[in-house]
């Protein structure tokens, strides 16, 4: 884990950890799980797929500075404690320090009013209630997208959000007609302006705010493209 950067850190191997783990990996992005069980049954799943799995208590300091988590580009926090979430989260948020506000951490929680009070009175992002959400929203909050909704038509997954098209990424220059099939882009806020289903023709810029609608594994791969060219390797900044 010395010296990889720009990876995501998934703390709990249970089945959704695992599912995210996959996602991830299926994306080609750098992953680090935390489990604390060392006989976690998916732990060889994980190093199986080439993921490190650090079995230490993620509420430590020293468990966080193994992750290099000062370098990471996102974290989940999944696991099926609640409490241990958040005291994970608040843990996350001291090791971050000033890039706090700056990097997508996910969190697990079954309670809709400790979600609620986690956002509004300590400024988490991205809690929700496993009631609501499943692997491909977990996975979409950290790779950046503000998950405004989730909804089903005719039994398929649709996923809502918001995400800023990065100057370094690959969204910078690329038209409507070249999105991915399914992912819709169905506003646009550009120098303060918002225009409301842009024109085919429409090229995306660096500093848009694009509110998009899709399939989970469509919106997955515009995020993909949205981060920066080198992430893959681990060499950039997020």
């Amino acid at each position: 884990v010395t010296g990889m950067t720009n990876h995501v850190v998934v703390v709990g191997l249970g089945s959704l950890g695992v599912a995210v783990v996959e996602r991830l990996v299926a994306m080609g992005q750098q992953v680090v799980v935390v489990e604390r069980d060392p006989n976690n049954r998916h732990i060889g799943r994980a190093r199986a797929l080439a993921v490190p799995v650090i079995a230490q208590d993620a509420t430590q300091t020293q468990t966080l500075v193994s992750a290099n988590m000062p370098a990471a580009a996102a974290v989940a926090v999944l696991t099926s404690d609640e409490y241990a979430n958040l005291e994970t989260g608040l843990a996350v948020r001291d090791s971050l320090g000033q890039r706090w506000p700056d990097v997508p951490v996910v969190m697990r929680v079954f309670d809709r009013r400790l979600a609620a009070m986690l956002e509004q009175r300590l400024k988490f992002h991205h809690v929700r209630s496993v009631s609501a959400v499943s692997a491909p929203w977990f996975v979409a909050a950290a790779l950046g997208l503000e998950v405004i909704a989730t909804f089903a038509v005719d039994q398929e997954t649709f996923i809502a959000g918001r995400l800023t098209v990065r100057a370094e990424g690959g969204l910078a220059g690329v038209s409507m007609l070249d999105l991915p099939m399914r992912a819709r882009v169905i506003a646009l806020t550009r120098q303060g302006g918002l225009e409301h289903l842009p024109r085919s023709q429409t090229t995306l810029q660096a500093g848009d705010d694009a509110y998009v609608v899709g399939p989970p594994e469509d919106l997955l791969s515009l995020l993909m493209h949205n981060r920066s060219v080198n992430v893959q390797g681990g060499s950039s900044q997020p």
